[in-house]
């Protein structure tokens, strides 16, 4: 993972036609397993500070026009560090930073995509109208299990792969899995 150019990246496209009236979302989605470090031959904690400095930049350019939302993949068990640094830095810089933890359902990807609409919203709405943002801390959330607790998952066996192959025009054996059962753990 190559958080660094990407967020890199991502500042110079959000620089792109910004004007002060302009709510500002970086979306930052990934399991959390940063290679910077070790393609810049840098310990991982330094890596880390290199990704807040981007995104403390970006806060001072945009302030509280941006809003990021930093999104961790992955089972509870995993290491989210380096998100929740960036998000961390986020808040303290002056932007709305929140870091969202999203098991491998659908359910929860879509209610971090769903905060992150609500904040920009929330943003554009307050500099059309020349506020200041006040930002709504939310504490009325449920976990995910709490939830579902009427619906039990039902993991079925994959037996046979199909690949649409467009320019035969036709589906051909895959020997591989699909990416979501690569990612899926019944357990």
């Amino acid at each position: 993972s190559n958080f660094i150019p990407a967020l890199e990246e991502a500042k110079n496209v959000l620089e792109t036609g910004y004007h002060d009236k302009c709510a500002l979302s970086l979306f930052f989605f990934s399991d959390g397993k940063s290679t910077d470090h070790q393609k810049l031959c840098i310990t991982a904690e330094e890596s880390y500070e290199r990704m807040k400095g981007i995104i403390q930049s970006m806060c001072a350019c945009f302030g509280d026009a941006l809003t990021v939302t930093a999104v961790g993949l992955g089972n509870r068990y995993d290491d989210f560090t380096p998100l929740q640094a960036m998000a961390a830095a986020a808040s303290a810089s002056g932007a709305k930073g929140s870091f969202e933890h999203c098991e491998k359902t659908a359910h929860s990807i879509s209610s971090a995509i769903s905060s992150l609409v609500t904040s920009t919203t929330e943003t554009r709405l307050a500099l059309q109208n020349g506020q200041r943002m006040k930002f709504t801390e939310r504490v009325d959330l449920t976990s995910e299990k709490m939830s579902f607790p009427k619906f039990k998952w039902q993991y079925f066996r994959i037996l046979d792969h199909l690949v649409y192959h467009p320019k035969f025009k036709k589906f051909h054996h895959s020997a591989s899995l699909p990416l979501s059962a690569v990612h899926s753990d019944p357990d």
